[in-house]
């Protein structure tokens, strides 16, 4: 019996060329076997496990070519098994973030950000300051859905991932030399915002839009806290219409003064 390859157990339990819905019944009748695979592919760290990941990482409930993350009724058991599988999987994919092929690490955060258990939220937080540049951006963009992915915003252990993910993104909004990432921070905290993160995202999101050195940085933070904060925003407006050195950012601070 030994560890099934991935592609070759899909090709031999799901055919590829199979309708829609007649694929989906084939995973949930062979589902045990392909995650069996899954597990031992995930296991070698290597190009096997790189399968895996590709195949789960377009979108919530997929296992691609076979099923697409699109939703239908002739799919939705299908996604349900699949989800369920990826949350199993999900320990194995932790550790992936760390993996030295950077290709790998951000596909294995693309499906992480997914998840709402704080062992993913920790892992994609942890990939913030990764020295690969695509991978950090990919892990900054995710961090604005940390902690707000289901269940009540309130929640205790939501709240903490939400408040573990502010201080990454803070910290990369305030010390990273690179300006895009500085914007793409501050677009993360507003949505973190928006989630609920409380006094500490504002804050940081007022100080980069008053002082950055960079003009679209301080537009990109204005523009994230009016997003959830509008009262907020509008009194740092009011005093970046005539203090902001960029006409640009004086004319995105009159029109958040402006706006009803």
């Amino acid at each position: 019996d030994g560890p099934l390859e991935v592609d070759g157990a899909l090709s031999q339990l799901v055919p590829r060329d199979l309708p829609a819905k007649d694929r989906a019944a084939a995973v949930l009748k062979n589902g045990d076997a392909i995650e069996r695979a899954a597990i031992s592919a995930l296991q070698t760290s290597g190009d096997r496990a790189r399968s895996v990941l590709d195949a789960l990482a377009t979108g919530d409930g997929s296992l691609e070519p076979l099923i697409e993350p699109k939703e239908s009724a002739d799919l939705a058991a299908a996604h349900a098994r699949i989800r369920e599988m990826t949350s199993r999987l999900e320990p194995r994919i932790v550790t992936l973030v760390r993996h030295p092929d950077a290709a790998m690490r951000t596909t294995a955060i693309a499906i992480l950000a997914r998840s709402s258990s704080d062992a993913a939220a920790d892992a994609v937080i942890s990939a913030a300051d990764d020295p690969n540049e695509n991978v950090a951006r990919v892990a900054i963009a995710a961090l604005g859905s940390v902690g707000s992915a289901s269940g009540s915003a309130s929640d205790p252990a939501r709240a903490a991932s939400r408040g573990r993910a502010v201080t990454a993104v803070a910290h990369v909004l305030e010390k990273s030399d690179n300006w895009a990432m500085r914007v793409l921070a501050a677009e993360a905290l507003g949505r973190l915002g928006s989630a609920g993160a409380g006094e500490s995202t504002t804050r940081a999101l007022s100080e980069a839009a008053a002082k950055d050195s960079y003009a679209l940085v301080r537009e990109a933070a204005l523009k994230a806290l009016a997003s959830y904060d509008m009262p907020r925003a509008r009194d740092l407006a009011q005093r970046m219409t005539t203090s902001d050195p960029e006409p640009r950012v004086r004319d995105t601070a009159r029109a958040i003064v402006g706006a009803r």
